[in-house]
């Protein structure tokens, strides 16, 4: 079951007040897509993960704590160029404009940001854009140390398979799972190596279809 509560939140650029939703509770039931987007009933709770002001466009996983030093990338073309383009989802925009605060201030937070917004583009049947968020993703991801990424970079490398092929960029992961068929944390673990080898089929049929992890290891029936 998912819960939501309403909070008037401060917001930590402009001071106003904005009231937000905020998610109590909620679960998951089945398998996350190859990308870890999570399973219903939290995949629909994408609403609340951010936190937008309306009137300077602030935001954060929490309204009211600040971001140093954003107050230029709040005025900055990027932003404006996305809270003014009509054919952004509004939740997508609330991603793109986290992804802009995080750039070169944390590059996983950014990959990630970008990343939900192609999610919220798949949903609104938007392909370019949520192929456009993904060249993000990547360009933010790709280029991550095996020190940084918040997971290990073994998954994030899965991971990255997949963002590369549903932004049709076939090649590139196609050569990303044969670095990856080669490591011994994806040969070692039965998971890994099912999924990177139905990834190399889909990326030799051309195939930029969002697929879950169950159908990868053939659990889904």
């Amino acid at each position: 079951m998912t819960t939501y509560a309403t909070i008037t939140k401060k917001c930590a650029h402009c001071g106003a007040k904005v009231k937000c939703d905020v998610l109590n509770s909620t679960n998951q039931f089945g398998s996350a897509d190859l990308d870890l987007r999570p399973p219903e009933m939290a995949r629909s709770t994408m609403e609340t993960w951010l936190q937008q002001c309306p009137h300077c466009h602030f935001v954060n996983t929490d309204l009211s704590e600040p971001i140093p030093d954003v107050g230029h990338l709040l005025e900055s073309v990027a932003i404006q160029r996305i809270m003014n383009d009509a054919a952004i989802p509004s939740l997508a925009k609330r991603f793109a404009c986290f992804a802009e605060l995080q750039r070169g201030r944390g590059a996983y937070e950014s990959g990630e940001a970008a990343l939900r917004a192609a999610w919220v583009c798949d949903d609104a049947e938007l392909p370019e854009l949520a192929r456009a968020f993904r060249d993000q993703t990547i360009e933010a991801l790709l280029p991550l140390p095996p020190s940084l990424g918040g997971e290990g970079q073994i998954v994030l490398r899965v991971r990255l398979v997949d963002i590369l092929r549903r932004a049709n960029r076939f090649v590139e992961a196609a050569e990303l799972t044969t670095e990856l068929s080669a490591e011994p944390g994806v040969r070692s673990n039965e998971t890994l190596a099912a999924v990177i080898d139905f990834q190399n089929r889909l990326c030799s049929r051309r195939d930029d279809t969002g697929y879950t992890i169950a159908t990868a290891v053939g659990e889904d029936g």
